[in-house]
């Protein structure tokens, strides 16, 4: 099949394949996935919940990634994203609730996107980069949101903080 009819393919109500590409492959550089698209239902369809519940585009800025590109953005060697079980996603409301900055600010985004997403996930806020990650690979643990600083050490957020 061609890679054009693969990436027009329409997955759910509002996402098609084209937006869960490995986004290695650009002007700048070729990674030998040459944009191959991997996305699992699951998170497809946390997702889709959440884009459906929030009313609002949702812009995955990054979906799948192949072994090469993972290790050229500094991603994690067991990365969900690497497998089609994460996704980095942004949209309005999140760049609201990053710009506050604040643990109620990640509490309140985070609960928005565990309530939708029915606790099928893992979250971790990037309030310094405007987006949330989103995952569907591993057990729902205790620390079910984590938030990032700005040089991506994760901690879990407290319920006293805020």
């Amino acid at each position: 099949m061609e890679q054009n009819a693969v990436y027009s393919r329409q997955l759910s109500e509002n996402f098609d394949a084209h937006e869960f590409r490995c986004r290695g492959t650009n002007h700048h550089a070729q990674c030998a996935c040459h944009g191959a698209v991997n996305v699992r239902v699951p998170l497809l369809m946390v997702l889709q919940n959440f884009r459906s519940s929030m009313g609002q585009p949702v812009t995955v800025m990054s979906g799948f990634r192949c072994d090469e590109y993972n290790k050229r953005v500094g991603g994690h060697l067991g990365s969900f994203h690497r497998i089609g079980m994460a996704a980095d996603i942004t949209s309005e409301t999140i760049r609201h609730w990053c710009k506050k900055d604040s643990p109620a600010s990640a509490r309140f985004l985070a609960a928005i996107v565990v309530g939708i997403c029915k606790r099928q996930g893992n979250v971790i806020w990037y309030p310094h980069k405007n987006f949330i990650h989103v995952d569907v690979g591993a057990r729902v643990t205790e620390h079910l949101i984590r938030v990032a600083d700005e040089n991506g050490v994760l901690s879990p957020l407290e319920e006293g903080d805020g």
